[in-house]
């Protein structure tokens, strides 16, 4: 869940065997899966998913940074302006999904790992996952001491 540019090592032990879901509402999703693409031997457990997860099904204001790493759901107008910072940023309204929303809409079964990396957003999707899932592994990027993302 925001697929970004890195990769978890992890994954590539899993190729053939494990279906591997992409979601990111950002261009960087087609990066993460073309690179995963030229790893795995059969790409037919590979599936992305242009869209967002939060704890309810909506449409929110994406906040599409010039540098993709620095996209969000979590940031706010008010913050982009105390920033000085509106440059950088467009805004879109994008898709966002609960969790069981998604698993539901797109028929998928409980995650084993789930990898989350969403610039500030993670402890929406996390409640979210929570509430009726329990995966084997969670990873959680956090950004310390961040001027944007208080809540990471």
């Amino acid at each position: 869940i925001g697929a970004g540019q890195r990769i978890l090592n992890e994954l590539i032990f899993f190729d053939s065997i494990s279906n591997i879901y992409l979601i990111d509402p950002n261009k960087n999703l087609d990066y993460s899966y073309n690179k995963l693409s030229n790893i795995f031997k059969d790409k037919k457990y590979i599936k992305k998913f242009d869209l967002g997860l939060s704890d309810k099904t909506e449409k929110l204001d994406y906040y599409n940074h010039k540098i993709s790493s620095s996209s969000s759901f979590a940031i706010t107008k008010k913050k982009i302006k105390e920033k000085k910072i509106d440059e950088f940023y467009k805004i879109n309204k994008k898709q966002v999904y609960s969790f069981e929303k998604f698993k539901s809409k797109y028929k998928l079964n409980k995650p084993d790992i789930v990898k989350i990396d969403t610039e500030g957003y993670e402890l929406k999707i996390l409640n979210s996952i929570l509430k009726k899932n329990y995966p084997l592994i969670i990873q959680v990027e956090t950004n310390l001491n961040s001027h944007l993302f208080d809540k990471t």
